[in-house]
This record gives C-alpha cells, sequence and structure tokens, in this order.
C-alpha cells in the first residue's frame, strides 16, 4: 500500500530570527507518488468544482428600498387623541422575502402600535381614485415607537425567521396602527415621490388598519423608510450535481483499487 514520510529539515536561526522548518511529502521508495497522480488530481478538481457550484447557487443578495435622506418636511398627527389612527407607505415587491423594515418619527413619548403588512389594492400613492388594503394581514406584531425626546427615532420591524415571502412586481403596503390614540408622532417625509415608482408612497387612514378603502385627499409624498428583502435561495443546477457526482465515483473507484492493491 502507498504510504507518504514526513521529511522535516532542522530548525534554524536566522540574525537572531527563528526560522520556520519546512515541511517536504516524498514517496517511499518503489511506491507510487499518489499525490501526482493524474487519476487523483482530475478526482479532486473534480470533488471541488462540484462543491464550489453546489454552493454557489444557494448565497442570498439583498434589496433594500430606502429613501433615507430624502425627507423635507414632517407629517402629523399620528398617535393622538382623535389623530389619524394608521400611516403607511406603499411599494412594489422586488420578489424574495421582506426581511424587515424601518419608520423614522419625531416623537415626545413612547407610543405603543402594531406593525402590519398587507396586500395593496389601487395606486401606489394617495390622492386617487380608491385604493386600499386587499384581505387579511400577511404580518402583524406589536411593537413601541421609543420616546425620541423630540428627536427623530428610528423604529425597526424584523420579520423573524425566513421572512414574509412577497410576490415581485405585485403592491403591499407597510404600516403603523394605533388604535388606542397614544402620544403624538410626528413622521420624516419627503413630500415628492421619490425614483424610483416601486418605492411608492405615503397612505394613511383614519378607521381601523385593514380597512379595503384608504383615504386620498392628496398625493402627500413618500415617507422616510427602509425596506430589506432576501431573495430565495435558489435551487442548485443538474450540471453542478453531476460534476459532484462524478468526483465522488471517482473518489470510490480510486479507493476499492487501493484496497485491492494491499
Amino acid at each position: 500500500m502507498d504510504r507518504l514520510t514526513k521529511e522535516l529539515p532542522e530548525p534554524h536561526f536566522n540574525n537572531g530570527i527563528f526560522t520556520k522548518a519546512e515541511l517536504s511529502l516524498a514517496p517511499i521508495p518503489g511506491t507510487q507518488n499518489i499525490i501526482g497522480d493524474p487519476m487523483t488530481r482530475s478526482v479532486g478538481t473534480a470533488l471541488v468544482l462540484g462543491l464550489a457550484l453546489l454552493a454557489a447557487p444557494n448565497l442570498r443578495a439583498d434589496t433594500t428600498y430606502t429613501t433615507v435622506g430624502d425627507q423635507n418636511s414632517t407629517v402629523n398627527a399620528f398617535g393622538n387623541n382623535g389623530a389619524t389612527n394608521t400611516y403607511g407607505e406603499t411599494f412594489t415587491a422586488p420578489g424574495g422575502n421582506l426581511q424587515s423594515f424601518t419608520f423614522y418619527t419625531v416623537s415626545t413619548g413612547a407610543t405603543d402600535v402594531t406593525a402590519q403588512v398587507y396586500a395593496w389594492n389601487g395606486n401606489l400613492y394617495g390622492g386617487n381614485p380608491s385604493q386600499g388594503t386587499g384581505g387579511a394581514a400577511l404580518f402583524s406584531a406589536p411593537i413601541t415607537i421609543a420616546n425620541g425626546g423630540g428627536s427623530t427615532v428610528a423604529t425597526t420591524v424584523n420579520i423573524g425567521g425566513a421572512g414574509l415571502a412577497l410576490t415581485s412586481g405585485d403592491n403591499y403596503i407597510i404600516l403603523f396602527t394605533n388604535p388606542d390614540n397614544g402620544n403624538q408622532a410626528f413622521w420624516s417625509i419627503d413630500t415628492s415621490n421619490p425614483s424610483p415608482s416601486a418605492l411608492g408612497g405615503f397612505n394613511f387612514n383614519n378607521g381601523a388598519a385593514g380597512a379595503a378603502v384608504y383615504d386620498d385627499f392628496a398625493n402627500f409624498g413618500t415617507l422616510e423608510y427602509t425596506a430589506v428583502f432576501a431573495s430565495a435561495a435558489a435551487t442548485p443546477e443538474p450540471s453542478s450535481l453531476m460534476l459532484l457526482g462524478t468526483g465522488l465515483l471517482g473518489a470510490g473507484a480510486m479507493l476499492r483499487r487501493r484496497l485491492l492493491g494491499r
């Protein structure tokens, strides 16, 4: 059976600096050098390439929608007694799973809200014929807008797990609703609609969240927000699996040959 030996030369010092001993591998006389065996190299190459190609399709690329830095005003009042109950931002999904979304507000007191995601019917912007949510909430969770002491507060909602699967090209709305009317919050807004149009626009509702029709007094602009999407992991291509299988078959044949040669 083929064997390898390790030849370790003595370490030495060079001007007081220790130089690491080099490691060399050499075959025992009369045996085959398996490191230089063409079959070994071919099998090893197939295994490495197969594993690399198998892993590559599973890499996920994130898509981020953001209007941070575009704000030029605030819109209110949200969360105060008699104020609007629901503020939200519409958008067109890029595909993949919604991982998180963040709204930016100026508040002087903690405000308990419910964060929700709905499918959206109609135009993305206010000030148009009737538009509103479609069906039941796709996601719903309680969250608190922190007391910013008059400064801007970022409130991030993490969906959790693999995220919320959305259909590419369909419209949705992310929103905060506050049926209890707690402390007031001023929301940062860009009074225009930044491009691309997929970023959507600000929509609000004076009734309960999930209403079939939202108020459409005017197109007030686009809220300052961020939404992060992760594309779904792809299925490995057949060619990657075939290359990996070839490498494994070759490794098995090589092992069998060596065992029989004992």
